[in-house]
């Protein structure tokens, strides 16, 4: 995760020093073009649960959108453009998700897919899978069987890709835990239920 992070911060100056614009419309197709795609690739496999990462990965978009113009005031005492607007205001701005918020999503889809059968399940068994009389799903939480395993191994498989993205399937209203005729019915469902839950990704130093 640290590789990728300065990889792909050094790959968004490269972006600075070669494009000279800065319009919100620009560096919003350079963010989602070629920087977001190299911090999110395969993140089920290294998927973070522990702030130090999270916020690491989170940085590089933070940083890249500091530049945008739109948020920038130019002040007189040292000379230069500085962003006076908070990372979420910019988020919010710009249209797009933090990518915390991204990684939960593609989560969410891909144990969806899982579900209804276009992918075969991760972690769990399809005997987990339980339907309620309205058609509700839920899925039991299989980590604790066997014998007891070290606290070391029980940390890995908590914070694993079936363990967080079944954790965060539950907690989805009832409306969209039913299997819907196609993946972008259920996309569409889940992106409308997000936009209802504030997307502040728990970042240091949000004003910069």
């Amino acid at each position: 995760i640290a590789e990728m992070a300065r990889g792909t911060q050094r790959l968004s100056f490269w972006c600075l020093r070669t494009f000279g614009t800065r319009s919100p419309e620009n560096m919003r197709i350079l963010l989602k073009t070629l920087i977001v795609p190299k911090l999110e690739y395969a993140c089920l496999v290294w998927y973070p649960t522990d702030k130090a990462n999270i916020n690491l990965i989170e940085s590089v978009q933070k940083t890249f959108t500091r530049k945008v113009r739109e948020f920038q005031e130019w002040n007189e005492e040292i000379g230069a453009w500085i962003c006076t607007t908070d990372y979420w205001q910019r988020l919010n701005s710009l249209k797009i998700y933090s990518l915390q918020r991204r990684r939960d999503r593609y989560l969410l889809l891909t144990l969806y897919k899982m579900i209804a059968g276009l992918l075969d399940p991760i972690g769990f068994r399809r005997e987990d899978i339980r339907f309620s009389q309205r058609r509700k799903i839920t899925i039991r939480r299989v980590l604790c069987r066997g014998r007891r395993k070290r606290r070391w191994v029980q940390t890995l498989r908590y914070n694993s890709f079936p363990a967080v993205a079944i954790n965060a399937y539950n907690l989805m209203p009832d409306d969209l835990r039913i299997i819907f005729s196609t993946v972008d019915t259920f996309k569409a469902g889940l992106d409308k239920w997000l936009e209802t839950v504030p997307d502040e990704p728990d970042c240091h130093n949000q004003r910069t």
